[in-house]
């Protein structure tokens, strides 16, 4: 059937008023499938693009760690994030004669467990495909993206006043629409005017690959920086390191075991080395220290830098070890709430939820455009 596009500014009916037609007709076309509690797969034929921007330039975004390797065919993410009631979705969309075929993951904390296990008609559902964090498509391009802290190289307000506003937080699902390939991709964002919001604490930067290329896409001044790169986490690669860089021990991590990451099993196995409840580990012979810096959220004072004395993250480090031990859903630690790795060659995807064993295989069948 097909799928009437929507206008998403809906007015919410109140308690026991029966939902509109229109609203049905959205929750039938969606297909929801639970893979495990806070786990979902969600499908999308299509979706409406014009109200999102008015949308997103007032949504506060929450902040999230992530890492990112990329060998050759393979690509591994990790995405590091406050261990709550949020639920995650695998996120699949159609090809159309415009867009590409898509499967990657998407979040938004208003779409909790209670929520989506409910069934029902909730209008964060239209939005969700523009929280696209990760994903492949059609064409074999990955693209994932990790955040980096805005203060330390400014936000970015518009990279071409001239062309068309591309919102940085849909830069993911932009690219997974419409690249043909990492240059193809660089040469489309290049025709954007990328800004970021106000309310946003938090830059984003973002891994592009494809087999044959790797590159980093980053925003500083209001100028986007392409480099050539293998590795990322939370601090800027085309410029020098920032006080408040986070994930350096990371990085590091996945720069010295990388020759793990040259088949499926071994990119896997690569990611469990960055997992992020290693951050509590008392065997840890180093604690991961730049995961402590930044700015407080709750007071905006300014946090801890790569400068500071170590001494200073003691407290830090003793007060989550102890909280993790009790590891409740009420956003307290946090953990890789999901690692991806993606299969270039063969469109595939393998999600691996909440650092456990269980596997997901999802494939994008090549389409004709």
């Amino acid at each position: 059937m097909k799928f009437k596009f929507l206008a998403i500014f809906v007015v919410f009916l109140m308690s026991g008023c029966a939902i509109s037609q229109e609203d049905q007709s959205f929750m039938e076309n969606l297909k929801i499938t639970k893979l495990q509690n806070y786990v979902y797969s969600i499908s999308y034929n299509d979706y409406d693009n014009a109200t999102v921007p008015e949308f997103m330039k007032k949504y506060d975004f929450s902040d999230w760690g992530c890492s990112g390797v990329s060998y050759g065919d393979f690509v591994g993410r990790n995405f590091d994030f406050p261990y709550d009631e949020m639920a995650q979705f695998v996120i699949k969309v159609d090809s159309n004669y415009a867009r590409h075929a898509s499967v990657g993951t998407a979040f938004m904390p208003e779409l909790t467990n209670e929520v989506v296990s409910k069934n029902k008609y909730n209008e964060n559902f239209h939005f969700l495909p523009f929280f696209t964090i990760d994903g492949i498509n059609d064409a074999g391009v990955v693209i994932l993206a990790n955040t980096v802290p805005a203060g330390d190289n400014g936000t970015t307000f518009g990279t071409k006043s001239k062309m068309p506003d591309l919102n940085i937080y849909n830069v993911v699902r932009y690219v997974l629409d419409n690249a043909d390939s990492v240059d193809h991709a660089i040469k489309l964002l290049r025709y954007k005017n990328i800004y970021s919001p106000q309310k946003s604490k938090k830059e984003l930067h973002f891994m592009i690959a494809d087999g044959k290329k790797s590159v980093v896409v980053e925003f500083v001044k209001n100028e986007m920086k392409v480099k050539n790169a293998k590795f990322v986490t939370n601090f800027y690669l085309t410029t020098q390191m920032t006080p408040h860089a986070q994930g350096i021990e990371r990085f590091n991590l996945l720069k010295k075991n990388y020759k793990l990451g040259k088949t499926q099993k071994g990119m896997i196995e690569l990611m469990k080395k960055v997992h992020y409840s290693h951050l509590y580990d008392k065997n840890l012979k180093k604690p991961w220290y730049s995961e402590y810096n930044g700015v407080d959220e709750g007071t905006g004072e300014e946090g801890l830098t790569i400068q500071s004395l170590v001494e200073d993250y003691e407290p830090y480090i003793l007060a989550d070890r102890k909280a993790f031990k009790k590891k409740k859903r009420n956003g307290s630690v946090w953990m890789t709430l999901h690692t991806t790795v993606f299969d270039i060659p063969k469109r595939k995807m393998i999600f691996i939820p909440y650092e456990q064993k269980r596997q997901y295989t999802f494939q994008v069948k090549k389409q004709k455009r």
